[in-house]
């Protein structure tokens, strides 16, 4: 699979985004079968695209997990005639990550 999504204003940082994606490859990869880990992961270049790195890169690995994957299943059933809306705080104890910001 190649996970080429960088960004060159971030190249200096030490770590670049194909570094970012691979890392996460690897925890989707241990928790799901292969080829819907590198669903999840294409999927998740195109979700992540515009967030900064070094915001991705200080987000606890776990946490960004679960956000990827709960975002990744909220798009799998889609109806065209009705809007699709969630708004939570994600917790630990309920949804398997957490974050300190609401979730729309």
């Amino acid at each position: 699979m190649n996970n080429e999504v960088t960004n060159s204003s971030y190249t200096g940082m030490g770590e670049n985004y194909s570094e970012f994606f691979s890392q996460l490859n690897d925890i989707l990869a241990s928790r799901f079968p292969t080829d819907k880990a590198t669903t999840i992961t294409r999927f998740a270049e195109i979700y992540y695209a515009s967030s900064p790195l070094n915001e991705l890169l200080t987000t606890r690995k776990d946490d960004l997990y679960g956000a990827t994957v709960s975002a990744w299943e909220f798009l799998q059933n889609f109806n065209a005639k009705k809007p699709k809306l969630r708004v939570y705080n994600p917790e630990f104890e309920q949804h398997g990550w957490q974050s300190n910001h609401s979730v729309v």
